[in-house]
């Protein structure tokens, strides 16, 4: 049984520094019980002082007769340092739901799919060698070009072909486009095949890329077995996103290894090294 409305409970992670989070992007899937919600079920989520907070769901799965059957549901959250927050999801009636201030649009522009958040405006080509075409902020351009690029065990440079972009899904407070292509030489050859997701939200200026790196070569497994060494693997030297900051003063990058950690100032770049199983043993 699914019993309405329905809690949920957001805090902060006890392994991180305490830290008060205000319109924080929280995603969560829901699961619905068979014929619980329809297809034209709209949502209202309030906090704990009863006040109606946007949301977007996104229909992940249904049951056999058409009813939802899991969502995924975003919105954004407001917790304190040390406590939680407590928000309350049911259907909607006709005027309870509100909108966001400045809710995120999606639009295709020629060779390019412009997002604009209200914070930023986003370029993501639909072909061709870059991962972000540009980023503006207030009318400036403050990004004039991201790429992705890698190096093989030979010191061989390859760079990522953008072959087809997709928007995955999208609504007020957020949109996922997702580009699909391959690592490839100047020759045009391709290497490895990547996946990238770019996320963005309604009121932010900040964007989440996530990479999948795929070798398409099938292993060879010998008698069966999946040694180190295979003939089909191979060595992934570097592999770095480039960003052209378009002359606009930044305080440069900052990273951090471990969830625990705050971000640390790291240059005009952030490495991370990682020794597969000793440097020219590795595929040992």
């Amino acid at each position: 049984m699914c019993a309405w409305p329905l809690r949920i409970t957001v805090a902060m992670d006890p392994e991180l520094p305490p830290l008060a989070r205000r319109g924080e992007p929280v995603a969560i899937g829901v699961p619905l019980p068979r014929g619980r919600a329809r297809r034209s079920t709209e949502w209202l989520l309030t906090n704990a002082n009863g006040d109606a907070v946007p949301v977007q769901s996104t229909t992940l799965d249904r049951w056999g007769d058409g009813s939802i059957r899991w969502m995924l549901l975003e919105f954004r959250a407001d917790v304190c340092a040390t406590g939680a927050a407590a928000y309350f999801l049911s259907a909607a009636t006709p005027g309870s739901m509100v909108a966001p201030a400045g809710p995120l649009s999606v639009h295709h522009a020629g060779d390019v799919i412009i997002v604009e958040t209200g914070a930023a405006e986003f370029h993501v080509p639909r072909a061709g060698g870059a991962l972000l075409a540009r980023a503006m902020v207030h009318g400036a351009v403050a990004v004039e070009g991201a790429s992705l690029e890698a190096e093989d065990l030979d010191g061989q440079t390859w760079s990522f072909a953008v072959r087809r972009t997709t928007v995955e899904r999208t609504g007020p407070l957020s949109a996922v486009l997702r580009l699909d292509g391959a690592l490839q030489n100047l020759a045009g050859e391709a290497w490895l095949d990547v996946m990238a997701r770019l996320q963005f939200h309604a009121g932010l200026g900040s964007t989440r890329i996530e990479l999948t790196v795929t070798n398409p070569r099938p292993a060879k497994h010998p008698g069966g077995l999946w040694d180190l060494g295979d003939p089909g693997s191979v060595l992934i030297r570097d592999l770095s996103i480039r960003f052209n900051r378009a002359g606009v003063p930044t305080d440069g990058a900052a990273g951090s290894l471990d969830r625990s950690r705050p971000l640390a100032p790291a240059g005009d770049e952030f490495a991370v090294y990682q020794d597969s199983s000793g440097g020219v043993n590795w595929q040992h």
